[in-house]
């Protein structure tokens, strides 16, 4: 059957959040569990890992660190590590899943981002280099973690619809705290002090949630063993579809880099948009978090993996179109005077914001979905960790070298591994489509 058919209205499954069970179906008491634990890995998934992920606050309260006592601590080169790490953690990290279990692996890889954030309270660079090896760990643990949490709290027909509401309720969040840096820092560089304690204390709180949170139950058999997780990789490895899958997964990786660490960073050391330019971090990330939700919302309607692609590569190559000529490329490591085409200008550099914020979850959506589909089972932790480890080693990669390149062919390099790979996403989603009308199941029913 055509995947058109099994639209699910979100509306009427969210309503069931109001409705007592002993008034629900079946069916719709499964719909209303599903949607609360989507609703729970959002928020906990954004409490703790919102400061670990924001480059662009940690360079610039690095920045501010550096000024007063003359040591120099690079944001850029904490995330480069953190991204090796966890791309090579993806190699162990099904069968550590496998041994630790899904909800003490969430437990564990939030400690070690909360330990994370409370090391910027008093930076030191050692410490923070080191504990970025681990977190690096951590990160790529708790996204395979949830992974396989999205799968456990979903069906075939919701399976796209629940990656959307994850990602509208992971940016909702990330919404609030923008805002709260943009409107209490006034300056970037003040109020540290205040503004680390909050991020600790909601932390803390993200990692008070993820026991409540359903997943997939080992005694139950829902989650393969060490052994299995391993043979699985192998056999994934072998799939023709994995590696047409493989441009967007590298091209995920650099997006996030882009988004998250060079482009706001670069905003916020624009000295021509006047004021206080690292004000700005803010801003952007607020604007980007609200591209990212109005991508969640269209992603549900538009329910189909290639129109999500497209949407979302129009709007990166929009995005980078206007970076390239707003943003000069040694605004990258320092505050500059410098102009790039056109004189820096808040309006066109807040409609990128927001674009690599729609681009960012319309891609990843449609990256998340197909894996999905494709790999469903007890071995899906393995897919998600091989998936991890190409977007965090090509996120390492850029981060690595993003201090020491043009910006010009940071830019190019993303748009080209862009283009080159939405042939085959499209393909992939044919062959999907094509298997269900021919009447194979590609998933096993919930």
């Amino acid at each position: 059957m055509p995947r058109d058919d099994d639209e699910v209205s979100l509306i009427s499954d969210i309503s069931t959040l109001l409705v007592s069970d002993a008034f629900l179906s079946e069916d719709a008491r499964k719909t209303k569990k599903h949607i609360r634990h989507i609703f729970k890995l959002g928020l906990a998934c954004t409490l703790v890992i919102f400061f670990p992920i924001s480059g662009c606050i940690q360079e610039t309260i690095l920045k501010s660190y550096e000024e007063k006592y003359n040591v120099h601590i690079s944001a850029f080169l904490a995330q480069s590590i953190q991204s090796i790490s966890g791309a090579f953690a993806c190699l162990y990290v099904p069968a550590f899943l496998a041994l630790a279990k899904p909800k003490p692996s969430f437990i564990i890889s939030g400690c070690i981002h909360l330990l994370y954030t409370a090391s910027f309270a008093l930076p030191n660079a050692i410490a923070i280099y080191c504990i970025s090896g681990f977190l690096g760990f951590a990160g790529s643990l708790l996204w395979t973690t949830h992974g396989i949490t999205i799968i456990h709290n979903s069906t075939k027909k919701t399976l796209s619809r629940n990656y959307s509401l994850f990602f509208i309720v992971f940016q909702i969040s990330f919404v609030i705290s923008n805002a709260y840096i943009y409107v209490s820092y006034g300056s970037i560089d003040e109020h540290v002090n205040v503004t680390m304690l909050v991020m600790i204390g909601l932390g803390l709180l993200g990692v008070i949630i993820f026991p409540f949170i359903s997943t997939p139950r080992p005694n139950a058999g829902e989650i393969a063993k060490p052994k299995e997780m391993i043979l699985g990789s192998v056999e994934i490895l072998k799939n023709v579809n994995y590696w047409m899958l493989m441009p967007l997964t590298i091209y995920l990786g650099a997006e996030v880099a882009l988004h998250l660490g060079v482009f706001p960073t670069a905003v916020s050391s624009l000295n021509a948009l006047g004021g206080n330019p690292h004000q700005l971090v803010g801003l952007m990330g607020l604007l980007t978090s609200v591209g990212k939700i109005v991508a969640g919302i269209s992603t549900i309607f538009l329910n189909d993996p290639s129109k999500n692609a497209f949407s979302g590569m129009v709007a990166h190559v929009l995005a980078m179109f206007l970076t390239f000529l707003y943003i000069p490329s040694e605004a990258i490591t320092k505050d500059t005077w410098k102009i790039a085409y056109f004189e820096p200008s808040l309006p066109p550099l807040a409609i990128a914001a927001f674009l690599y914020g729609f681009g960012d979850v319309a891609m990843f959506t449609t990256g998340f979905t197909l894996l999905g589909l494709l790999f469903r089972g007890q071995t899906f932790a393995s897919a998600v960790a091989i998936f991890n480890f190409i977007t965090l080693a090509s996120s390492g990669i850029l981060f690595a070298v993003s201090g020491n390149l043009p910006i010009s062919v940071i830019l190019g390099v993303c748009v080209l591994i862009l283009l080159f790979g939405m042939p085959f996403l499209f393909r992939i989603d044919r062959n999907l489509k094509e298997d269900e009308q021919a009447g194979v199941d590609l998933l096993d029913a919930e």
